[in-house]
């Protein structure tokens, strides 16, 4: 399962979307985790039909920063199990292996006292 995480600083830039969708082309990941995209769910979504996703889970963005996505492919099977602004904690399986991987997503400030607000 091949999986790409980005923090793509938001995703109402065309050359961010046209980088997203070269990206999602040339690697064909099963996930992609997006955080930062700074867009409500209405556009979130219109990005991930052009770079050829079925399904997602969004995170609405607190005024105009943050903001995360998860999508994925057909035929791969995301349970959310609890999300946050700054988690998404998933079980992940698909046709190829019956056990569920248990994933979680985060995004968190790199300074260990800046956690502490998340």
């Amino acid at each position: 399962m091949n999986l790409l995480a980005w923090n793509c600083q938001g995703l109402g830039v065309a050359l961010t979307v046209r980088n997203l969708r070269d990206e999602c082309s040339r690697k064909k990941p099963h996930l992609v985790f997006l955080m930062e995209t700074k867009q409500k769910a209405k556009v979130v979504r219109k990005v991930r039909r052009k770079c050829g996703f079925h399904e997602d889970w969004i995170v609405n963005p607190v005024g105009k920063s943050a903001g995360l996505a998860l999508w994925w492919s057909e035929g791969i099977i995301v349970n959310i199990l609890f999300s946050s602004s700054n988690i998404i904690h998933t079980s992940v399986s698909s046709e190829t292996f019956s056990t569920p991987s248990y994933i979680t997503f985060i995004y968190a400030p790199t300074d260990e006292g800046d956690r502490m607000l998340c």
